[in-house]
């Protein structure tokens, strides 16, 4: 499941105005999302109702040949009883069935008062370039913040180029900062 999530997680990466552009409602019957969050005013950002997927953001284009955005996809999947630790254990069991997953770090942490684990992770994207038709590897690091609350597990994975996550992780931060859940 999480690697099918990862493989959608590189096809928005790079297509996601294509899914984004038929998944955004605008109508009265607006999709309503059960968080809070915050993304920096020049970022593209939908509710979704595709599966498990409710929420994408990226970066605009930094120039004109910017082809890969720096992006956040929110997941979430119900969990009933399950706890943070077994959720965890999931999301991480999905992740190492990809032999391009590599951990950096994976420590628990508080978000405005919800309780979370903080995954840091590489991992190679797998991509088809649409002019030739070729697979191209794209060099990612992802920033994972995953929650359960109210029966319901989240996945917040905020993704950029490995050259340019340094840059972009004040931005991620700064985003969970805004990071609620409401009541």
């Amino acid at each position: 499941m999480m690697k099918t999530k990862e493989i959608i997680t590189g096809t928005l990466f790079l297509l996601g105005i294509v899914i984004l552009s038929s998944a955004c409602n605008k109508d009265d019957d607006e999709i309503k999302l059960d968080f809070n969050i915050t993304v920096p005013g020049d970022w593209t950002y939908y509710a979704l109702d595709n599966e498990n997927m409710v929420y994408y953001a990226q970066s605009p284009k930094e120039e004109a040949t910017d082809s890969i955005l720096e992006d956040l996809l929110v997941t979430k999947d119900y969990v009933g009883n399950g706890t943070l630790t077994s959720f965890y254990a999931a999301v991480l069991e999905e992740l190492e069935q990809d032999t391009t997953y590599e951990e950096i770090s994976s420590v628990q942490d508080t978000i405005n008062g919800e309780t979370c684990m903080r995954l840091t992770h590489l991992q190679t994207l797998y991509m088809i370039y649409s002019a030739t038709k070729d697979t191209v590897n794209v060099y990612t690091k992802s920033l994972k913040y995953v929650f359960v609350h109210e029966y319901n597990g989240y996945v917040l994975s905020y993704t950029a180029l490995t050259d340019t996550y340094d840059a972009y992780e004040p931005v991620f931060e700064g985003i969970m900062e805004t990071f609620t859940f409401k009541n």
